[in-house]
């Protein structure tokens, strides 16, 4: 009989939390605020130029949009490309030459349109001999210019 009374109560327990579990995860989405993360170990740098670190990366892959990204799924289907900022691209000049063309309606989180210029930026800066130095490896990208708002060209060259 005891064991009869046990089983009872320890059954109400699990549909009490499970009732509970239920009920806390019907919140609203909630858009907005702050998102803060609290991690131990080694300082983590978020300037994707110089960011080795695991965590810097778990951080850069939330927060930063790439002009090509691997899906979220499983199997092969995770290992295409997929275009997330570019909405295509063209090879020309014998494969030296790469013009990306970047999607509408990205904007940073002040509100600012997205452009070609903002990747243009990025990929210059990665070949500064400070950056290069400071992440401790040289880019293989050569040079590049936006040549719009909404397209980027890159020719590529050997590394040095």
């Amino acid at each position: 009989m005891r064991r009869l009374w046990l089983s009872l109560g320890m059954f109400a327990v699990g549909v009490s939390l499970m009732v509970a579990a239920q009920i806390a995860g019907a919140a609203p989405e909630r858009r907005g605020g702050v998102f803060v993360v609290g991690t131990t170990g080694a300082s983590v740098q978020v300037d994707p130029q110089v960011a080795y670190f695991t965590t810097s990366w778990w951080l850069e892959y939330a927060t930063a949009a790439k002009l090509y990204n691997y899906p979220d799924k499983k199997g092969p289907a995770g290992s295409l490309l997929q275009p997330e900022v570019a909405s295509g691209y063209k090879v020309s000049n014998g494969g030296k030459r790469y013009t990306f063309f970047i999607r509408k309606g990205f904007r940073f989180s002040d509100g600012t349109p997205v452009t070609a210029r903002n990747f243009a930026y990025a990929i210059d800066r990665s070949r500064t001999p400070t950056s290069a130095r400071r992440a401790r490896s040289s880019s293989p990208i050569g040079t590049g210019r936006a040549s719009s708002a909404r397209r980027r060209s890159t020719t590529g060259t050997e590394p040095t």
